[in-house]
């Protein structure tokens, strides 16, 4: 995502996300190492503006925000 939506490798992102499964959000929620994995400073639910992508996290589906920290 950070590639399609023009960001560095080195940049801060926030993450927001929605979702319909309880399994997703569980998994969004206990994110401290994806939150180390991909250099974001917070992973919420919500709605943001950034790039958006639906996905496919293990058969459930996902529409994640991710927005460059300033």
């Amino acid at each position: 995502m950070r590639k399609e939506a023009g960001f560095e490798v080195t940049d801060r992102i926030n993450i927001v996300f929605t979702t319909d499964s309880n399994e997703v959000r569980k998994a969004f929620n206990n994110g401290t190492n994806l939150k180390s994995v991909v250099l974001a400073d917070s992973i919420e639910e919500g709605t943001a503006d950034g790039f958006s992508k639906e996905l496919d996290v293990n058969g459930e589906k996902a529409l994640v925000t991710i927005c460059k920290v300033k």
